[in-house]
């Protein structure tokens, strides 16, 4: 089962949010990071997901943001996906089937994320998820919480 969390669950579930997202996003500054995240889900800029097993352990969550293209079109990316425990085929294509009619509901016109995983690339092209572009990227400063 696929759960969106509404900004009155985020405190629940702050210090597992906190850990999968501090674990993905190798960060020099945790505290600030951790600020940023915590105030962008509490104002709904951010979004949490979690998969649930049916003896309703946490197995995986996620994090999504809202973007606007250069045509103010709106988008799902994608943030970050950390698994607790390893997940089936069918929980990964639940999680991508709730993504897209979260997206699909409040008229976003795709589904997005990045990554440097081999694992990851290869699930969410299992998941239906297509390559549609390539990222290049040069660091010219601090870290700044990425």
């Amino acid at each position: 089962m696929i759960i969106h969390l509404s900004k009155d669950n985020i405190v629940q579930y702050w210090d597992l949010i906190k850990y999968g997202a501090l674990k993905v996003n190798q960060t020099e500054q945790p505290e600030e990071f951790s600020r940023n995240l915590l105030l962008n889900l509490l104002s709904e800029k951010t979004q949490c997901w979690l998969a649930i097993s049916e003896d309703r352990k946490i197995k995986a969550m996620s994090l999504t943001r809202i973007f606007r293209d250069v045509g103010d079109a709106p988008h799902l990316f994608v943030e970050t996906v950390f698994g607790f425990e390893p997940t089936t085929v069918e929980e990964k294509h639940d999680w991508l089937e709730s993504l897209k009619t979260f997206a699909k509901n409040i008229g976003c016109k795709s589904v997005t994320t990045l990554t440097s995983n081999d694992l990851a690339s290869n699930a969410a092209e299992k998941s239906g998820l297509k390559q549609t572009h390539k990222v290049y990227s040069v660091q010219i400063g601090g870290n700044h919480g990425r």
